[in-house]
Protein backbone atom coordinates (compact mmCIF):
# COMPACT_ATOMS: atom_id res chain seq x y z
CA UNK A 1 0.00 0.00 0.00
CA UNK A 2 1.54 3.37 -0.94
CA UNK A 3 2.64 6.11 1.72
CA UNK A 4 0.68 9.12 2.89
CA UNK A 5 3.68 10.67 3.65
CA UNK A 6 3.51 12.44 -0.03
CA UNK A 7 -0.15 13.99 0.72
CA UNK A 8 1.14 15.00 4.49
CA UNK A 9 4.15 16.43 3.03
CA UNK A 10 1.77 18.74 0.45
CA UNK A 11 -0.18 19.79 3.82
CA UNK A 12 3.00 20.60 5.49
CA UNK A 13 4.10 22.81 2.24
CA UNK A 14 0.41 24.57 2.64
CA UNK A 15 1.16 24.82 6.48
CA UNK A 16 4.55 26.62 6.41
CA UNK A 17 2.81 28.95 3.56
CA UNK A 18 -0.25 30.41 5.56
CA UNK A 19 1.36 30.17 8.44
CA UNK A 20 3.54 32.97 10.47
CA UNK A 21 7.20 32.33 11.18
CA UNK A 22 6.93 31.52 15.08
CA UNK A 23 4.85 28.27 15.87
CA UNK A 24 1.28 27.97 16.18
CA UNK A 25 0.08 25.95 19.77
CA UNK A 26 -1.60 22.90 18.72
CA UNK A 27 -5.54 22.83 19.73
CA UNK A 28 -6.28 26.64 19.30
CA UNK A 29 -9.38 27.36 18.08
CA UNK A 30 -10.47 29.07 15.02
CA UNK A 31 -12.04 32.29 16.68
CA UNK A 32 -8.70 32.55 18.59
CA UNK A 33 -6.89 32.64 15.09
CA UNK A 34 -5.18 35.80 14.12
CA UNK A 35 -3.12 34.68 11.04
CA UNK A 36 -4.19 34.47 7.08
CA UNK A 37 -6.21 37.11 7.60
CA UNK A 38 -9.79 34.55 8.01
CA UNK A 39 -10.54 35.12 11.97
CA UNK A 40 -13.97 34.33 11.94
CA UNK A 41 -14.66 30.17 11.17
CA UNK A 42 -17.87 31.06 9.41
CA UNK A 43 -15.70 32.47 6.83
CA UNK A 44 -15.23 28.27 6.09
CA UNK A 45 -18.17 26.83 4.23
CA UNK A 46 -19.55 23.59 5.52
CA UNK A 47 -19.53 21.03 2.44
CA UNK A 48 -22.40 19.84 0.84
CA UNK A 49 -23.94 16.93 -0.84
CA UNK A 50 -25.58 18.41 -3.49
CA UNK A 51 -27.94 15.07 -3.67
CA UNK A 52 -31.20 17.15 -2.26
CA UNK A 53 -30.61 16.09 0.75
CA UNK A 54 -28.43 17.91 4.11
CA UNK A 55 -27.78 17.70 7.00
CA UNK A 56 -28.92 20.77 8.78
CA UNK A 57 -26.75 23.60 9.42
CA UNK A 58 -25.03 24.32 12.96
CA UNK A 59 -27.75 25.74 15.57
CA UNK A 60 -27.55 29.90 15.99
CA UNK A 61 -24.77 30.56 19.12
CA UNK A 62 -21.99 27.78 17.66
CA UNK A 63 -18.91 28.55 16.11
CA UNK A 64 -16.38 26.71 13.97
CA UNK A 65 -13.46 25.46 16.43
CA UNK A 66 -11.99 22.69 14.51
CA UNK A 67 -11.90 21.34 11.12
CA UNK A 68 -9.81 17.62 11.15
CA UNK A 69 -8.59 15.05 8.67
CA UNK A 70 -10.01 11.88 10.60
CA UNK A 71 -8.11 8.72 9.20
CA UNK A 72 -8.66 5.52 10.91
CA UNK A 73 -11.21 2.13 10.72
CA UNK A 74 -14.62 1.70 11.03
CA UNK A 75 -15.14 -1.78 12.78
CA UNK A 76 -17.87 -4.13 12.62
CA UNK A 77 -19.10 -7.71 14.20
CA UNK A 78 -20.05 -10.50 12.06
CA UNK A 79 -22.12 -13.08 14.63
CA UNK A 80 -21.51 -16.11 11.54
CA UNK A 81 -20.92 -16.18 7.49
CA UNK A 82 -25.03 -15.86 7.05
CA UNK A 83 -25.20 -12.71 9.77
CA UNK A 84 -25.44 -9.04 8.59
CA UNK A 85 -22.51 -7.00 9.87
CA UNK A 86 -23.31 -4.97 12.77
CA UNK A 87 -21.61 -1.82 13.85
CA UNK A 88 -19.33 -1.34 16.68
CA UNK A 89 -17.39 1.71 16.39
CA UNK A 90 -14.83 3.52 15.06
CA UNK A 91 -10.84 4.46 15.78
CA UNK A 92 -9.39 7.16 13.80
CA UNK A 93 -6.44 9.74 14.37
CA UNK A 94 -7.51 13.62 13.57
CA UNK A 95 -5.14 15.59 11.81
CA UNK A 96 -5.63 19.35 11.47
CA UNK A 97 -7.25 20.09 8.49
CA UNK A 98 -6.54 23.96 9.04
CA UNK A 99 -3.57 24.15 6.66
CA UNK A 100 -5.26 22.87 3.81
CA UNK A 101 -8.73 24.29 4.19
CA UNK A 102 -6.99 27.89 3.92
CA UNK A 103 -5.72 26.80 0.72
CA UNK A 104 -8.27 25.09 -1.23
CA UNK A 105 -11.27 23.14 0.08
CA UNK A 106 -11.06 20.89 -3.37
CA UNK A 107 -7.71 20.49 -2.38
CA UNK A 108 -8.76 18.87 1.15
CA UNK A 109 -11.25 17.41 -0.17
CA UNK A 110 -9.58 15.23 -2.79
CA UNK A 111 -7.05 14.29 0.09
CA UNK A 112 -9.58 13.39 2.10
CA UNK A 113 -10.58 10.98 -0.40
CA UNK A 114 -7.44 9.72 -0.88
CA UNK A 115 -6.57 8.97 2.26
CA UNK A 116 -8.47 5.92 3.09
CA UNK A 117 -6.28 4.31 0.46
CA UNK A 118 -2.72 4.87 2.34
CA UNK A 119 -0.80 3.90 5.18
CA UNK A 120 -0.38 6.21 7.99
CA UNK A 121 3.63 5.34 8.79
CA UNK A 122 5.17 6.51 11.99
CA UNK A 123 6.47 10.06 12.43
CA UNK A 124 3.33 11.58 9.97
CA UNK A 125 2.76 13.49 13.03
CA UNK A 126 5.70 15.47 12.07
CA UNK A 127 4.47 16.28 9.20
CA UNK A 128 0.98 17.50 10.47
CA UNK A 129 -0.43 17.95 13.94
CA UNK A 130 -2.59 15.56 15.25
CA UNK A 131 -5.13 17.66 16.97
CA UNK A 132 -6.56 14.28 18.81
CA UNK A 133 -8.32 10.53 18.52
CA UNK A 134 -11.68 9.87 17.80
CA UNK A 135 -13.11 6.39 19.81
CA UNK A 136 -16.24 4.73 20.79
CA UNK A 137 -15.96 4.11 24.69
CA UNK A 138 -16.55 1.50 27.06
CA UNK A 139 -20.34 2.85 26.89
CA UNK A 140 -20.14 3.11 23.15
CA UNK A 141 -20.49 6.91 23.05
CA UNK A 142 -18.32 8.11 19.95
CA UNK A 143 -16.11 10.01 21.54
CA UNK A 144 -13.53 13.02 20.10
CA UNK A 145 -10.79 13.94 22.13
CA UNK A 146 -8.78 17.07 21.48
CA UNK A 147 -6.95 17.55 24.57
CA UNK A 148 -6.70 20.80 25.32
CA UNK A 149 -9.32 21.63 22.46
CA UNK A 150 -11.93 19.73 24.32
CA UNK A 151 -14.32 16.75 24.50
CA UNK A 152 -16.90 15.38 22.56
CA UNK A 153 -19.04 12.84 23.96
CA UNK A 154 -21.47 12.35 20.89
CA UNK A 155 -24.64 11.15 20.11
CA UNK A 156 -26.11 10.98 16.37
CA UNK A 157 -28.55 13.56 15.51
CA UNK A 158 -28.82 13.81 11.49
CA UNK A 159 -27.52 11.50 8.79
CA UNK A 160 -27.54 11.53 4.70
CA UNK A 161 -25.77 9.04 2.32
CA UNK A 162 -22.51 10.41 1.03
CA UNK A 163 -23.21 11.24 -2.48
CA UNK A 164 -22.98 8.74 -5.38
CA UNK A 165 -19.63 9.95 -6.45
CA UNK A 166 -18.15 9.91 -2.75
CA UNK A 167 -15.13 7.27 -2.86
CA UNK A 168 -15.90 4.06 -1.89
CA UNK A 169 -12.35 3.29 -0.18
CA UNK A 170 -9.60 0.40 -0.46
CA UNK A 171 -12.14 -2.36 0.42
CA UNK A 172 -14.70 -1.27 -2.20
CA UNK A 173 -17.40 -1.10 0.04
CA UNK A 174 -18.56 2.28 0.03
CA UNK A 175 -18.12 5.30 1.98
CA UNK A 176 -20.06 5.80 5.34
CA UNK A 177 -22.83 8.39 5.33
CA UNK A 178 -22.41 12.10 6.81
CA UNK A 179 -23.20 12.70 10.10
CA UNK A 180 -24.42 15.30 12.35
CA UNK A 181 -23.45 14.58 16.09
CA UNK A 182 -24.31 16.82 19.04
CA UNK A 183 -23.07 16.90 22.77
CA UNK A 184 -24.76 13.58 24.72
CA UNK A 185 -26.68 15.60 27.97
CA UNK A 186 -24.46 14.51 31.30
CA UNK A 187 -21.76 12.66 29.07
CA UNK A 188 -18.96 15.36 30.28
CA UNK A 189 -18.35 17.06 26.81
CA UNK A 190 -15.97 20.13 26.90
CA UNK A 191 -16.06 23.11 24.77
CA UNK A 192 -17.45 21.12 21.97
CA UNK A 193 -21.08 21.26 21.16
CA UNK A 194 -21.49 19.11 17.88
CA UNK A 195 -19.48 17.79 15.32
CA UNK A 196 -20.19 16.87 11.55
CA UNK A 197 -19.13 13.93 9.52
CA UNK A 198 -18.59 15.16 6.08
CA UNK A 199 -16.52 14.03 2.48
CA UNK A 200 -16.81 10.40 3.72
CA UNK A 201 -13.93 7.84 2.06
CA UNK A 202 -14.84 3.90 2.21
CA UNK A 203 -15.60 2.60 5.77
CA UNK A 204 -19.20 1.03 4.98
CA UNK A 205 -19.39 -2.19 6.09
CA UNK A 206 -19.33 -5.17 3.89
CA UNK A 207 -22.74 -6.68 2.31
CA UNK A 208 -22.81 -9.49 4.00
CA UNK A 209 -20.06 -11.87 6.66
CA UNK A 210 -19.53 -14.84 4.47
CA UNK A 211 -15.91 -14.78 4.71
CA UNK A 212 -15.38 -12.46 6.78
CA UNK A 213 -13.85 -12.47 10.16
CA UNK A 214 -15.61 -12.06 13.93
CA UNK A 215 -14.21 -8.50 13.49
CA UNK A 216 -14.02 -6.74 10.56
CA UNK A 217 -12.16 -3.91 10.39
CA UNK A 218 -12.73 -1.72 7.47
CA UNK A 219 -10.57 1.52 6.29
CA UNK A 220 -12.02 5.50 6.37
CA UNK A 221 -11.26 8.59 5.99
CA UNK A 222 -13.69 11.91 6.08
CA UNK A 223 -13.47 15.46 7.21
CA UNK A 224 -14.45 16.27 10.94
CA UNK A 225 -16.08 19.78 11.60
CA UNK A 226 -16.33 20.46 15.27
CA UNK A 227 -18.23 23.18 17.03
CA UNK A 228 -18.41 24.71 20.11
CA UNK A 229 -19.89 27.93 21.92
CA UNK A 230 -18.70 31.30 21.00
Amino acid sequence: MPSIMKLLSVTAICLNALTSASPAPRNRDWNDDREGGKRDGGNYALPQTNSGTELPAPPAGLTLKFITLGRGVQNYTCASASATPVAIGAIAKLYDGKPLVQYSQSVFNAITSASSHLSLPPGADTLIPTLGNHYFDAAGVPTFDLGRGGLLKAAKSAAVDAPASADKGPDGTGAVPWLYLTAKPGAGSVNLAAVYRVVTSGGAAPSSCAGQPGVVSIDYATQYWFYGSA
